[in-house]
């Protein structure tokens, strides 16, 4: 498992990397992206709706509408751990609101619920 703030969007080439869509040097792995497989919504983890993002956007990017996803939890493939098996259930984005006025950072926070077992085909 691969699980942060990786600052890349999907479309990004290390995330593309990652998740098995890029190759570099010949080379390739793949994990799955817990969002694109059980995520509900956008998955948007870095927006300027959230007041300590907002600073970060109008003095890195200068844009305040500004909203991407940033943040993951990726799972290995079943071939790189063919004895188990990590079967994504749920992904959503957490700590996306304030609590008594105050945000928690400036990511929300991405929760998944992974069902992992052996896997029974294994020898």
């Amino acid at each position: 498992m691969i699980a942060g703030d990786l600052n890349a969007e999907p479309d990004a080439a290390s995330i593309r990397f990652l998740t098995g869509r890029q190759s570099l040097e010949g080379r390739s792995v793949c994990y799955y992206d817990a969002w694109e497989i059980a995520g509900i919504g956008t998955g948007k983890t870095w927006t300027g709706v959230n007041p300590n993002a907002l600073a970060g956007a109008e003095r890195i990017i200068g844009q305040r509408n500004y909203h991407r996803r940033f943040d993951y939890v990726l799972v290995g493939s079943w071939d790189a751990h063919p004895k188990g098996r990590a079967e994504i259930q749920s992904a959503e984005c957490v700590l996306d609101r304030p609590v008594d006025g105050i945000w928690p950072s400036d990511h929300y926070g991405v929760m998944v619920d992974i069902d992992v077992r052996p896997n029974a085909k294994a020898g």
